[in-house]
């Protein structure tokens, strides 16, 4: 794959990103040809943004300065990834978006999340994990998408130790003073999950922390592709997603009213482990300076879109 050459960047019709057109094999869709380094990426373009990946010389940019030069979404072939420090979580009509294919046509709009900071204390095992999120009127919908092995589930209730297991999680704090959220999903759709206003570590938990009722539970819709229960663990290469909607109501039992969620900024990390499998792993989104999930000050940034993009993202 081409590396991106620090040059300076050629125009699009005086288009501030500075690109060439190229013609897509699908549709006449515009693609975005990369000609920056690093340096010049970060400089002209909004935010703080790292090497851009490349297709066949083809630079892979975030999803909204896609559709901003090109005035369409990308072509179903191109996986479009955003700036390591934002990511924008569009909106959707479809309430709620409850899902277990990757590929269906709401999904492939929204921002492809990677998780790639892997903790040295794991094994050599490294799965490919992904999220994608939407909002909608009355929640948040995800959809995590793993290439895994070593794949164990034994947890089949709610709030048991689900981390143990192959497990996601989304930890999401939408308050910067009324502390954070966290939901934790093994691959057979059981959940963990509590609200943690003072993360110091103590013997059964956390210094202040309230863990979800079993009706707090039932809100948070899921959708596997695994079996509830497996065990002996598979050790061969597996793919495997959990779709979850979040309702708002649930976030505003414990954080209060949220407000027009429209424009708003939250902090946020997604992680997949599995502590008791055969060959335990921690990865997150956003780098993690100790092997602990619960380091709020480490989340990353989540923005929510002002409306949708595209007809694409409405039903």
């Amino acid at each position: 794959m081409p590396e991106t050459t620090r040059r300076r960047p050629v125009s699009l019709s005086g288009h501030k990103y500075g690109k060439e057109n190229h013609r897509s094999g699908a549709g006449n869709v515009l693609q975005p040809a990369c000609h920056w380094g690093s340096r010049e990426l970060r400089t002209k373009t909004m935010g703080r943004y790292s090497r851009p990946r490349t297709l066949a010389g083809i630079g892979i940019f975030s999803f909204s300065q896609y559709t901003e030069i090109t005035g369409c979404l990308p072509p179903s072939s191109i996986m479009v990834y955003y700036c390591p420090e934002m990511y924008t979580i569009h909106f959707s009509d479809t309430t709620p978006l409850l899902s277990d294919t990757w590929d269906e046509r709401l999904w492939s709009g929204a921002e492809a999340l990677k998780l790639t900071h892997f903790r040295p204390e794991g094994s050599g095992h490294r799965p490919e994990t992904t999220l994608r999120l939407l909002y909608h009127d009355s929640g948040v919908s995800g959809l995590f998408r793993i290439e895994d092995r070593f794949v164990r589930s034994v947890r089949t209730q709610d709030m048991d130790d689900i981390w143990k297991d192959s497990c996601v999680e989304f930890f999401v704090q939408p308050k910067p003073d009324r502390g954070y959220l966290n939901f934790e999903f093994n691959c057979g759709g059981a959940m963990l999950g509590s609200h943690i206003t003072d993360h110091e570590r103590t013997h059964d938990g956390f210094r202040d922390f309230k863990r979800f009722t079993l009706e707090d539970c039932a809100q948070v819709l899921r959708k596997a592709t695994m079996p509830r229960r497996i065990d002996p663990e598979i050790s061969t290469p597996v793919l495997w997603m959990i779709g979850f909607f979040i309702p708002f109501t649930l976030l505003e039992k414990y954080m209060g009213p949220l407000g027009s969620i429209a424009g708003q900024q939250w902090k946020a990390n997604a992680y997949k482990c599995g502590d008791e499998t055969s060959h335990p792993h921690w990865v997150s989104w956003q780098p993690l300076p100790a092997k602990n999930f619960h380091l709020p000050e480490s989340f990353g940034s989540m923005v929510f879109s002002d409306r949708p993009r595209n007809p694409q993202f409405s039903a």
